[in-house]
């Protein structure tokens, strides 16, 4: 199983221990993008088989509460909270559950609780809206007890390995993976994917930005690049495909256009009306999917978790030298020194 040697499993096994999952819930409510929802996944359904919760499927935000905070990206007051299938497949995701040997419920609410009023109960039990503190909490309903909230915490070693396979089992819903295959179609068997992290948010970021110029250019001249793009011409006579996932498309698109021989592939009109979570969710299965991929090194948990779930040699990764000012660095993920662009919680430049 997934979880059977997690370290954290350990921990709170002892901690629980001869404790009956009978009326302990656990009802965990998820912030942030879209990697983070499945890094917080992990931690809850960890959380619930070591703690002996049975866990009832979490809530999720569609899109970062953080972007309401600071009015990013047009999502300004648009968060909101809904059941684990606005983004995954439920079926699929209870089922990796039973194989864990978990209690749960492939529910969003308690069958203990049916005759209550859900609307209340949520409101007395669950967090307020958007309150993001990364902590868990305890609370009591008709002498249940329920967790809820959520918390973090350092992923290493075997526990990371943990959550790559509990990441990769997760199935995107049914409307998603819809889309997703239709974009399949157009790509090809063998086409580019890069994480194009050049918003403007990410220029408060210092020396742990790059341009998308920069990125375009050191990608391009690739060995491997050249290569994928000579085959894909010889033989299908058609350009590579290049598919970008960023928030700043139009950006993106302009700089690709100085390469010759490609064509800039996005979802922006494939995922009209989505909410943020559920494109990037999109953007995310689409990089997994490429012949090449690049992304990030710096302090981008999409760029490192498309990496991860993919687990080949043609994961590339682009960033800046840190002992040459405006030298952009390009290759493996591992050849490209990691950057930490944040300090103390804050990003470097603010």
């Amino acid at each position: 199983t997934v979880f059977a040697s997690s370290s954290f499993v350990g921990t709170l096994n002892a901690e629980f221990q001869g404790k009956s999952c009978d009326n302990r819930f656990s009802m965990a409510v998820l912030d942030g993008g879209v990697t983070n929802i499945i890094m917080r996944l992990f931690h809850t359904a960890v959380r619930a088989k070591a703690g002996n919760y049975t866990m009832i499927l979490p809530r999720i935000y569609t899109s970062p509460c953080v972007f309401s905070q600071m009015k990013l990206n047009g999502e300004a007051d648009a968060a909101r909270r809904e059941t684990l299938e606005h983004l995954f497949d439920k079926k699929a995701f209870c089922e990796q559950l039973k194989q864990e040997g978990m209690c749960f419920e492939c529910s969003d609410f308690p069958r203990t609780f049916a005759n209550a009023d859900k609307g209340q109960f949520e409101k007395a039990v669950l967090p307020s809206v958007c309150n993001a503190t990364e902590e868990t909490y305890l609370k009591s309903h008709d002498d249940a007890e329920i967790l809820t909230g959520q918390e973090t915490y350092l992923i290493t070693g075997k526990d990371h390995n943990e959550y790559v396979r509990f990441a990769r089992k997760l199935q995107p819903n049914k409307k998603l993976a819809q889309i997703i295959d239709r974009m399949s179609s157009v790509l090809g068997s063998a086409y580019v994917g890069v994480h194009m992290r050049v918003e403007e948010d990410w220029k408060r970021h210092g020396y742990c930005y790059v341009s998308a110029e920069n990125i375009v250019e050191k990608m391009s001249r690739s060995p491997e690049f050249i290569q994928l793009k000579e085959l894909v011409r010889n033989k299908t006579n058609e350009t590579l495909k290049i598919f970008v996932a960023s928030g700043a498309k139009e950006l993106s698109r302009k700089a690709w256009a100085a390469v010759e021989g490609v064509e800039v592939v996005d979802s922006e009109r494939e995922t009209e009306g989505l909410t943020w979570n559920q494109k990037a969710l999109v953007d995310l299965e689409l990089c997994r999917r490429s012949t090449i991929y690049a992304g990030t090194r710096a302090s981008s948990s999409f760029s490192d978790i498309v990496r991860f779930m993919r687990a080949d040699k043609m994961a590339f990764a682009y960033g800046n030298d840190p002992h040459g000012a405006g030298v952009t660095l390009y290759g493996k993920f591992k050849e490209v020194p990691k950057a930490s662009c944040f300090v103390g919680g804050k990003a470097l430049g603010q």
